[in-house]
């Protein structure tokens, strides 16, 4: 068994979704590395509707300062994988537009 939430719906007397929702949070985390922990609470934290990093800290134990760094490692991969992207297609058309170019002076148009 994971983490027991610490928050304020968990730590009232009774049965309630909440609780359960954030057990079985922690049940899954606990089957996962460490690694693989990180980037799914990063991912989690990227959802405003998953809760702030202090709200997810609470629920499962794990500081929030780190998943805050999870969080913009994986924006920060991401952004560096869409900008090596649009790179590559600037290559390709440029390069396309070069091939072109050479060609229609090769038909002698």
């Amino acid at each position: 068994m994971g983490h027991e939430c610490q928050c304020a719906a968990c730590r009232e007397p009774g049965a309630s979704i909440t609780r359960e929702k954030h057990a079985q949070l922690n049940t899954f985390l606990s089957g996962l590395d460490g690694e693989r922990q990180m980037q799914f609470l990063g991912l989690e934290s990227i959802n405003p509707a998953h809760g702030s990093d202090e709200e997810l800290a609470q629920i499962t134990g794990i500081s929030a300062a780190a998943i805050a760094k999870s969080r913009w490692q994986i924006q920060y991969r991401w952004l560096a994988d869409m900008r090596s992207a649009h790179w590559r297609q600037f290559v390709y058309r440029e390069n396309n537009h070069e091939n072109a170019k050479g060609r229609s002076h090769e038909k002698g148009t």
